[in-house]
């Protein structure tokens, strides 16, 4: 059915149908919490760096390319993330669960 096909009253009624919905779900989520984000925000010079731990004020940042990149000011020995695991993942790439293991090994 194309949209030209669709009465006046079918448009109404399927309209009517997802406000009724979206009453129903208001009703038993609420609206959204209205915050003052703006006062409590950190400035981003402030703010950690997730790799090193250092403000992000001490790192330089090239924008000179399409891919900007962030030099931190700490050797890169101490902000790589722990080794790879070797171990069997799940379907999403996640670290197999207990279950998952007694399978594989049911296996084998």
């Amino acid at each position: 059915m194309s949209r030209d096909d669709v009465t006046q009253a079918e448009e109404n009624a399927f309209v009517r149908f997802f406000e009724r919905v979206n009453k129903q779900v208001e009703k038993a989520i609420g609206s959204p919490p209205i915050s003052v984000g703006a006062a409590e925000e950190i400035p981003v010079a402030l703010r950690l760096c997730p790799l090193c731990g250092h403000q992000m004020r001490e790192h330089s940042i090239d924008e000179s390319t399409a891919n900007v990149l962030v030099h931190c000011p700490v050797p890169d020995e101490e902000r790589r993330p722990s080794p790879a695991r070797h171990e069997p993942l799940g379907e999403l790439g996640m670290p197999a669960s207990a279950h998952r293991l007694e399978k594989l090994a049911k296996r084998e």
